[in-house]
């Protein structure tokens, strides 16, 4: 099935906390509809796809659940696991062999990628915290909370192997969509906010903004950090490196609202980051939502949408307009870039041409955007 497109939909609206989730597969030529499952869920995980195949959990009552194996041409369900006394919570994380979700209550469930069969459940001690990032090495999984608890357990005999959590003098809030990863055995994320563990409801003015990165060692749980930038910017990481965008000290020439483009590298022998590459990029502003790929950053700044090239040290295109530039780039995928802006009932989805910024379509209150055949 040629140039589709699975991405995550809202109806309703979730502030009134009246809204339901839906799996909609699109057209990536035009935005049309192919199909839609799911729109009577509370609440659906983001979606991955393989081989052909979309997964993805729904919340569909209080405390149950339904894990989906869905047809990429058709839009119906290959198998469905009902399971009761859980949420569902992180995009699943898929192996050869295994489909694995997150859920609430400090629980990891793995299931048979081809029947949907349990086959394991972990159980971790973080009973308050839900496990919203999943990673798989070496047979182990290492889940990760939002709040900065980590767990990991093996897939050969589905015991717990370590535990550990962020220093609980505070609350934190780890970032998602491309703010924690793993770069070799150690998962690294960044965290956007903290606030006092003796003010259990963050009200703003607890709340300390931060951009500082924490190290996770997969084997052990050893935690390292807390390390820079901590200005306020962006953080963006890969498999490879961390980017961050801080605030430039610049001259009129270069342009005075500028910003320095890091490029940091994890170095396990002295436990720290060094510095592989620094960019002025000129007249954008370090508080950007940004999207890295290989050589090229997308970033939205409220005042403009642009991709810089950071190979060729220069701006490739940059558009002033307030929807997109107030808007999130949130997925590359071939020659195109989707960036969504936020709304009460998600945001509008936007197409553009990655090369030029030429906007092809829109769509609305779209969460995710998962996959392009």
């Amino acid at each position: 099935m040629d140039s589709t497109l699975i991405v995550k939909t809202q109806i309703g609206d979730s502030f009134a906390e009246e809204y339901s989730d839906r799996i909609q597969c699109l057209d990536s030529v035009n935005g049309k509809v192919r199909w839609s499952i799911g729109q009577y869920a509370i609440n659906i995980t983001d979606p991955i796809y393989s081989d052909n195949v979309v997964y993805f959990g729904a919340v569909t009552g209080f405390m149950e659940s339904k894990l989906y194996a869905v047809g990429i041409e058709t839009g119906q369900a290959i198998w469905y696991r009902e399971m009761s006394s859980i949420f569902v919570r992180s995009r699943p994380y898929i192996t050869d062999d295994w489909v694995i979700f997150g859920c609430t209550h400090g629980e990891v469930i793995a299931l048979d990628k081809d029947s949907g069969e349990v086959a394991i459940e972990f159980e971790s001690a973080w009973y308050q915290s839900s496990m919203d990032q999943i990673f798989v090495i070496d047979n182990r999984v290492v889940a990760c909370s939002y709040t900065g608890q980590f767990f990991a357990c093996s897939l050969d005999n589905g015991d717990i192997i370590w535990e550990s959590q962020l220093p609980d003098d505070d609350f934190y809030r780890i970032m998602d969509k491309g703010r924690v990863n793993m770069i070799g055995r150690f998962v690294v994320a960044a965290i956007q906010e903290r606030w006092p563990k003796d003010s259990p409801i963050p009200y703003e003015e607890d709340m300390e903004l931060t951009h500082e990165i924490w190290v996770i060692d997969s084997e052990d749980g050893h935690i390292a950090g807390p390390f820079g930038p901590y200005d306020d910017g962006a953080i963006f990481i890969t498999k490879d490196y961390i980017y961050t965008l801080v605030e430039a000290e610049t001259s009129a020439d270069v342009g005075l609202n500028s910003a320095k483009l890091q490029l940091l590298e994890w170095d396990e022998s002295e436990g720290g980051f060094i510095s592989a590459e620094e960019t002025i990029i000129p007249n954008i502003s370090s508080l950007s939502d940004i999207l890295v790929d290989s050589n090229r950053l997308f970033g939205c700044d409220f005042e403009h949408l642009y991709a810089f090239d950071f190979v060729k040290n220069e701006m490739s295109w940059i558009i002033q307009d307030t929807d997109l530039a107030s808007g999130t780039p949130i997925r590359l995928i071939a020659n195109l870039l989707f960036v969504t802006n936020t709304g009460d009932t998600g945001g509008d989805l936007f197409c553009l041409n990655a090369n030029t910024g030429r906007l092809l379509w829109n769509y609305p209150n779209i969460l995710d955007v998962t996959a392009s055949l």
